[in-house]
């Protein structure tokens, strides 16, 4: 992947999301490895290029992307001539395994469009053009009373940086501890993924908490990209659920977020409590193909280049 590190930034675009990133899909890679083998395709020619960030899981015998579970929005890279990029999907469908993608964002794209798609979930945002950070919290009385409440009982809002990576390990650890072995988080490999990829991210993540005397009581790990603030993990204190600190601190993240004329990214799911801070959702589809789909929707004569 380093040998086309070059090609694969320029052609990330403003209609992709930072899981497109050569960071974190390279880091992805090389964490996950042994979960899902990479099997990347880099296709050119004098016409475009396209990359599939491609990964074989061997258990389930199927073509993914990169990412494990932890990528919200799936996506290929491409620009130039769809021939180009029917030649990549190409190579991937010689493997002769089945294919499957959760939250794709842009269904009638370019060889999108011929898969078989269906309906996954909605990812909530609100852009700070449409409102302002006054008229957020008036539509919003009752958050902005429970907030003050946690105010009055000592709790304090802070912002650190992902850098600090002791109570990002904190974070993640007691969030995978809560839900039991099962838990998303309980996996170390994972802990280890969002620790390692908030430090190359540097300054664009961003950790938003509530405290009391040092305690954690609520955070929010959070990362810009493009324009936005996406809200990626949310943790509470479950001794402290009966104050809601995990909704609150969502909505002075976001209040926040347009002071500093930012747009919000609530991240994948139909949740209440996004759903009534946000104003748009967008749909999101899940891709499932046998191989025989995959082969007939890939389908097209390739423009000579190379592969790899």
């Amino acid at each position: 992947m380093e040998s086309f590190r070059s090609a694969w930034d320029s052609l990330w675009n403003p209609e992709l999301t930072l899981f497109q990133s050569y960071r974190w899909n390279a880091l992805a890679a090389k964490i996950f490895a042994q979960r899902e083998e990479p099997y990347v395709i880099f296709a050119e020619s004098d016409s475009g290029a396209a990359i599939l960030p491609a990964a074989i899981n061997h258990e389930e015998r199927q073509i993914s992307f990169l990412g494990e579970t932890l990528f919200d929005y799936r996506d290929y890279l491409a620009q130039g001539e769809t021939s180009v990029l029917q030649a990549a999907w190409a190579a991937l469908a010689m493997l002769e395994l089945p294919f499957q993608i959760m939250a794709l964002r842009r269904p009638d794209a370019p060889i999108w469009k011929q898969f078989p798609k269906s309906p996954y979930s909605g990812a909530p945002y609100l852009l700070s053009s449409s409102i302002t950070p006054e008229e957020f919290s008036a539509s919003h009385t009752r958050k902005g009373s429970r907030l003050r409440r946690l105010f009055r009982m000592g709790i304090d809002f802070h912002v650190h940086s992902g850098q600090e990576v002791k109570l990002l390990d904190e974070i993640y650890r007691c969030k995978g501890a809560q839900s039991g072995a099962g838990a998303l988080f309980a996996d170390p490999l994972r802990r280890n993924f969002m620790c390692s990829i908030a430090q190359a991210e540097g300054s664009s993540c961003e950790i938003f908490t509530f405290e009391k005397e040092s305690r954690v009581i609520a955070a929010l790990v959070t990362f810009r990209d493009a324009g936005f603030r996406r809200l990626y993990t949310t943790y509470y204190d479950h001794e402290w659920a009966r104050y809601s600190p995990g909704v609150e601190l969502i909505f002075e993240t976001a209040r926040h977020s347009l002071q500093e004329h930012l747009d919000l990214d609530f991240m994948t799911g139909e949740q209440p409590y996004k759903m009534r801070m946000a104003a748009t959702v967008a749909p999101l589809y899940r891709v499932e193909a046998s191989r025989e789909q995959l082969r007939q929707s890939v389908l097209g004569k390739p423009v000579p280049g190379r592969a790899a």
